[in-house]
């Protein structure tokens, strides 16, 4: 039986009191662009989707190494470089891209007449560029400087008016919130950060009425960062939650919440979030609050990674913004995965099992960024590897159709069960889960009770994790 070729994994503790939901298996990959320096070199952000185009930044590459605008076709055709940047009108953007009828706003986090990076505004055809706005570096009334500096996270679009962050500069050095309206003639400090409260905002923001939530990744009681929120005119300051400070060094620490945390995604009352470090193996976390502050929780802790490669099952380090669909989040790690170069996977809302999309390989692509949805398709890119090691534009398809495993607890029984029309499926099971484990099949014998497979296992003994394979 190969597992590899499973279409859909389920997996369930027994002997706990947690049990976990659906698990979404990805098939190929499919690598739709090579960059190769010169149209551009290592895409920190994800891409922007409209239509069947993609749309994204490199931090460096083109002609004069400062990076590029680039578009391609969702089926790797018709690659083109919009825009190279030269450094005096910017250098260097990190953050994604938001749209407007036809017209791309981003960030360069360097660049500009003082060298700490611009807004600009581009057309979708790579006609029309302009900067918006130049963050300054002489010291003005304000302290360090007046607007803040280095932008590095994706703008947010309300009407005519864009809202940022920059983890640098302000009144404190440490970082600001700011708007600009589209057309730039209009550019407004709406917050700096620091107070020791919250210090260096570098995930962008999502938007809900007249209200911004965002993230800082220091301060904070553990100075390990913290959410937040602030009306749009920039009052209501809020601290919505801080991370806990764990042990030892950044670098090293866990805890039991995450921090450096990440873009926020929002649905209905609740954000979702992953955090870089932190967790019980120091690997990262997805977290969940209210936009009240309310019910702070841990949806998922990545685990340990071992071996020179730095593997293991789920991924570490993430980053990258969680995409929204239905009642599942898809999302990138950086790290980890079964050859160390990241992964992609899923989650459901309740953060009751992470399911291992894909692990990059080389040739994929090392440190996949945020994901874009389209029928059945994750598309994305990333940061290195690929044939020219500069990074890559991948999609990554999902399976149509699998088969969904249920559980239904019965006084000391867990009962699983799933479709008759589902053929050549195969309940297995194993008590570790990661990049060493056995899977065999489950010993007790799958009886059909109104067209559903089932099987019972007594909620007892080891732990056990579970998967349909095919």
């Amino acid at each position: 039986m190969n597992c590899k070729n499973r279409s859909l994994v389920r997996f369930l503790l027994l002997g706990l009191s947690f049990v976990v939901t659906n698990q979404i298996k990805a098939q190929s990959v499919t690598n739709l662009h090579y960059f190769n320096g010169i149209n551009g070199s290592r895409p920190y952000a994800g891409a922007l989707l409209s239509g069947n185009t993609l749309y994204g930044t490199t931090a460096n590459g083109g002609p004069s190494g400062n990076g590029t605008v680039f578009a391609v076709n969702t089926d790797g055709s018709e690659f083109r470089t919009l825009y190279s940047f030269s450094g005096t009108e910017g250098a260097t953007p990190y953050g994604g891209l938001v749209l407007s009828g036809d017209t791309l706003f981003g960030t360069t986090s360097q660049g500009g007449s003082w060298s700490n990076g611009i807004v600009f505004a581009i057309n979708t055809n790579g006609s029309g560029f302009k900067v918006l706005h130049q963050f300054t570096s002489v010291p003005q009334q304000l302290g360090p400087n007046a607007d803040g500096a280095n932008p590095s996270g994706e703008l947010v679009l309300a009407g005519a008016t864009l809202y940022g962050t920059t983890p640098y500069g302000g009144a404190n050095g440490v970082g600001t919130l700011f708007a600009v309206t589209t057309d730039g003639l209009l550019f407004t400090n709406l917050h700096s950060f620091g107070g020791f409260t919250a210090a260096v905002p570098s995930g962008g923001l999502v938007l809900s009425g007249d209200t911004l939530y965002g993230t800082t990744t220091l301060y904070g009681l553990g100075n390990k960062g913290t959410v937040f929120s602030i009306k749009t005119d920039g009052s209501g300051f809020l601290i919505l939650h801080e991370f806990d400070q764990g042990v030892g060094s950044p670098v090293s620490y866990s805890n039991k919440d995450g921090g450096f945390p990440g873009p926020l995604t929002l649905w209905s009352n609740v954000l979702y979030g992953a955090a870089e470090w932190g967790g019980a193996s120091s690997n990262g976390t997805i977290f969940a609050v209210n936009t009240d502050g309310s019910a702070f929780r841990t949806i998922h802790t990545f685990t340990a990674t071992s071996g020179t490669s730095l593997a293991n099952e789920d991924g570490a380090l993430p980053m990258a913004k969680l995409l929204l669909s239905g009642n599942t989040l898809f999302g990138a790690a950086p790290k980890g995965g079964r050859f160390g170069g990241g992964t992609a996977f899923a989650i459901d809302l309740d953060g009751l099992v992470l399911s291992p999309l894909h692990s990059f390989t080389r040739s994929d692509g090392f440190g996949p960024n945020s994901l874009v949805l389209s029928d059945g398709t994750l598309y994305g890119t990333a940061t290195i590897g690929g044939v020219n090691n500069y990074g890559t534009v991948f999609g990554l398809s999902l399976p149509l159709g699998a088969p969904v495993l249920a559980e239904i607890a019965m006084g000391e029984n867990l009962i699983l069960k799933w479709p008759t029309n589902f053929p050549g499926f195969t309940l297995q099971c194993t008590t570790n889960f990661g990049p060493s484990a056995v899977w065999t099949s489950d010993t007790p014998v799958p009886v059909t009770v109104n067209g559903q497979i089932t099987v019972t296992n007594a909620i007892s003994g080891t732990q056990r994790f579970f998967r349909l394979s095919q």
